[in-house]
């Protein structure tokens, strides 16, 4: 019961950091929606949703799965900023300080922490046992003469 509310917690969390700041570029600052955090914010969602299910087999497919897709949504931002701060840093024609106008915001980080827990929590799943979710036995029917 734990897990499940750890995962629905951090999908969630996951989710909601796509409203927060993802690239700072000088005083323009983008949000998930327009950087690539939709395809984060899909992902949280429905991780979400299979946390909120009960355990079955192929939630700790899904997890990691969606745990996989969201990483890569936030990773794909994170590298961005940093090769452009790489970029700037090395060139001879631009001012060093240029690069520090260039930051990854929070919200990326954010999502880079959710995913990765979401991730983890595939591994901690743990599967029903057999005969655990078993529906209540029926009386036996007799024959009445």
């Amino acid at each position: 019961m734990a897990l499940r509310m750890f995962v629905l917690l951090t999908a969630i969390g996951g989710a909601a950091s796509t409203w927060l700041p993802w690239q700072i570029i000088d005083q323009t600052i983008l949000d998930g929606w327009h950087a690539s955090g939709a395809l984060s914010f899909g992902a949280f969602c429905i991780a979400a949703l299979c946390g909120a299910y009960r355990p079955v087999w192929f939630v700790r497919v899904a997890l990691f799965v969606l745990g996989m897709i969201a990483l890569v949504g936030a990773a794909k931002t994170v590298g961005e900023i940093g090769a452009i701060q790489r970029e700037l840093a090395t060139s001879f024609d631009t001012p060093r300080r240029e690069a520090e106008l260039y930051r990854v915001g929070t919200g990326a980080w954010l999502t880079l922490a959710a995913s990765l827990g979401l991730i983890f929590s595939a591994f901690l799943w743990k599967r029903p046992k057999p005969g655990a979710v078993t529906p209540a036995k029926l009386p036996r029917a007799t024959i009445v003469s």
